[in-house]
């Protein structure tokens, strides 16, 4: 039963594998900024971005708009995106790599 754990604060089970983290579900997101006050559209127009900007973060990645969203929330977005930040983790060491070799 390892591989059944929790990985937002919803108390959400998903089956990743033990150790994995999946990205938080938009609809849990979404909950989590009304249960503190907060919208995507008051989040855009604060921050001085178009209304439906930070929607955008939702669907794909957005660095800019996953870190507002991210602090309105009291998180670091890798909580939130675990998927996301572990491909830019991936790639910058690649980067790093192929700098070290040239």
């Amino acid at each position: 039963m390892d591989a059944l754990r929790s990985s937002s604060p919803f108390g959400i089970h998903n089956t990743a594998a033990a150790g994995e983290e999946t990205d938080w579900p938009r609809e849990y997101l979404i909950a989590e900024l009304h249960r503190r006050g907060l919208s995507l559209r008051a989040l855009s127009f604060r921050n001085g971005y178009a209304r439906n900007t930070l929607l955008d973060a939702l669907d794909r990645s957005y660095p800019k708009a996953e870190a507002i969203i991210a602090k309105a929330l009291g998180l670091h977005p890798a909580k939130i995106w675990p998927s996301r930040y572990a491909r830019r983790r991936k790639r910058n060491r690649d980067r790093k790599r192929v700098a070290k070799v040239s």
